[in-house]
């Protein structure tokens, strides 16, 4: 297995048949018909649930319409697959209206105290922005994930070198980073390919011919937010207090070898 083969499963056998397909806009399948191609029986929720028939390359069952040029559209009867020539089920324009919001919201979350339900979710607790480049795919991508995460480590699997690793004191101000790296980034967002998207996903990369910000970059573009007081503000869940005291206590320090930390 190579590290560009689409990993399809059980599935495979349904990306062969609408790739037999091409010339056709849309490919009308019952769901008896579809078990009958994947030799599966489909769960209950394939037929009540339509968001079940997703576009996140994630799942091996999306892979096989993502693969052969296919968006599904699941209703009563069984699914149209409609051909397109792009992964993600939004554009990206409606992309970037998403990411302002979200970006939006993150600063105003800043503005005032930790509610109760987000400390308990862990969202005051650091947050990790990685940027991570796939020299084969000629993309560079950039996340968020929790600060005890290795979340860049694997998203680094199929080749990727991850270029930095910047420490946020919380969710909102690694959200608010992201976003700014995005934004600098904005002229030159792309998808990835379909082998890097079944385990990287499909947003938030750029092609290589704009070369990675730095996090000083990302941080300028931020502006006012990162001035907030609570730009800098950890706040541990309740049940990892005790343990955050401990580490103190002990003067632990975590070694970051990477460059780009905040």
């Amino acid at each position: 297995m190579t590290s560009t083969e689409i990993r399809m499963g059980p599935w495979r056998p349904l990306y062969e048949y609408l790739a037999q397909r091409p010339d056709e806009a849309d490919i009308d399948i019952t769901y008896a018909d579809i078990e009958a191609i994947v030799h599966l029986p489909l769960p209950t929720t394939a037929r009540s649930r339509p968001e079940w028939w997703t576009v996140i390359p994630l799942k091996q069952r999306a892979r096989s319409w993502l693969a052969a040029g296919r968006h599904p559209l699941a209703s009563d009867a069984g699914v149209v697959f409609r051909r397109t020539t792009h992964l993600a089920g939004h554009s990206l324009e409606r992309q970037r209206r998403s990411r302002s919001m979200m970006d939006d919201y993150a600063t105003s979350a800043l503005l005032v105290p930790p509610t109760p339900e987000a400390v308990d979710r862990g969202w005051w607790e650091p947050h990790i922005v990685y940027v991570i480049h796939f020299p084969e795919a000629e993309v560079t991508k950039v996340g968020l994930t929790h600060g005890d995460s290795n979340r860049a480590t694997v998203l680094s699997g199929p080749g990727g070198t991850v270029l930095q690793v910047n420490r946020l004191a919380n969710r909102w101000s690694a959200t608010v980073l992201e976003g700014a790296f995005l934004h600098l980034a904005d002229d030159f967002r792309v998808e990835p390919p379909l082998w890097l998207a079944q385990t990287a996903g499909v947003t938030e990369f750029w092609a290589d011919s704009f070369a990675a910000p730095s996090a000083d970059e990302a941080l300028a573009l931020a502006g006012d937010a990162a001035k907030l007081s609570n730009w800098a503000l950890s706040v541990p869940r309740s049940d990892r207090r005790d343990e955050c005291a401990d580490a103190r206590d002990a003067e632990v320090r975590p070694s970051d070898e990477l460059e780009g930390r905040v």
